[in-house]
C-alpha cells in the first residue's frame, strides 16, 4: 500500500480538519485514537475509517479492518501527527459516526451532567457509568462537546458501549423520574436508601447545580466530607453518587 507523505494530500488535510469542532458537526464524524481503544471499539461499532501510522505494528486490526472491508490508509509519521490530538500519537485513528441517541423515558437510574465543562471529568463519569451499570448519563446543552477528542480518549472506549444523551432538558423529565441533586446544603447521602427511577445531578465544576434545577429537585444529597474539604472533583462526586445508586 502507497504510504501518504504529503500533508496537503486531501484525506490527510480532511481528516485533519476533524479535530476542530466545528467540522466534526459538519462531516459527522469523531476520531478515536490508539490501539486498545480501536480493538474494542471494532467489536461494537466499524469506524468509516481509520488512518495508521507506518512503521507501527497493528497487524490484528488490519486483519480485522481488511475482513471487515473497512477502508484504511498508512501515514508517514510527520503528517500522521497532524492528524493526532495528542502530542504523542498512538499510531492509529479510527473514524466514527456521530450519533445521537434518543432519551427514552424508561425506569432505570441515571446521571445528569449539569453544564460540566472539563473533558476529563466527562470521559471519566462515562467510563465509571458503565462500571456500574448505570442505565443512562444526560448531557445539558451546557456541557463540554460529548466527541471533543479528549472527552473520547477519557472514556478508554466506553463512549461506544455506554448510553450517552445529549441536549437533554432536564425539566421536561420531572414528572418522569425522582430528580436528585447533589448539593452541599442536603442530606447526607449514607441516609438515602431508595434510588429507582432516579435521575442524579452533578452540576459544573464552578457553579454547582444550577438554581433552575435545584427548584424542581425532589431531594438534595451530600457527601459527608471533613470540615477543611468544601468540594470535590465532578468526576470524584459523580463516582460515588454511581456506587451509591447500584451497591
Amino acid at each position: 500500500m502507497e504510504i501518504i507523505k504529503s500533508r496537503q494530500n486531501k484525506k490527510a488535510k480532511f481528516y485533519r480538519n476533524l479535530l476542530q469542532k466545528k467540522y466534526r458537526t459538519k462531516e459527522n464524524l469523531f476520531l478515536a485514537e490508539g490501539p486498545v481503544v480501536i480493538r474494542e471499539a471494532l467489536d461494537f461499532e466499524e469506524p468509516k475509517y481509520v488512518a495508521i501510522e507506518d512503521k507501527k505494528d497493528f497487524g490484528e486490526i488490519i486483519n480485522i479492518l481488511e475482513k471487515k472491508k473497512i477502508p484504511y490508509d498508512i501515514y508517514d509519521s510527520e503528517v500522521f501527527e497532524i492528524l493526532s490530538d495528542t502530542k504523542t500519537p498512538q499510531g492509529i485513528i479510527g473514524y466514527f459516526e456521530i450519533k445521537d441517541l434518543k432519551f427514552e423515558e424508561k425506569p432505570g437510574k441515571h446521571l445528569y451532567l449539569d453544564g460540566v465543562k472539563d473533558p476529563g471529568n466527562v470521559g471519566t463519569i462515562i467510563r465509571t457509568a458503565e462500571a456500574f451499570g448505570i442505565d443512562g448519563v444526560l448531557l445539558s446543552s451546557d456541557c463540554v462537546e460529548l466527541y471533543s477528542p479528549k472527552v473520547v480518549r477519557s472514556t478508554m472506549a466506553s463512549i461506544f458501549r455506554t448510553k450517552v444523551y445529549r441536549d437533554i432538558d432536564l425539566l421536561k423529565l420531572k414528572n418522569k423520574f425522582k430528580i436528585v441533586c447533589a448539593d452541599l446544603e442536603g442530606k447526607s447521602i449514607r441516609e438515602k436508601n431508595d434510588w429507582e427511577d432516579t435521575i442524579v445531578v452533578i452540576g459544573s465544576e464552578a457553579q454547582g447545580v444550577s438554581e433552575e434545577i435545584l427548584k424542581i429537585a425532589d431531594e438534595t444529597v451530600l457527601i459527608p466530607m471533613d470540615k477543611n474539604i468544601d468540594s470535590l472533583n465532578a468526576a470524584v462526586a459523580a463516582s460515588i453518587f454511581m456506587y451509591e445508586m447500584t451497591k
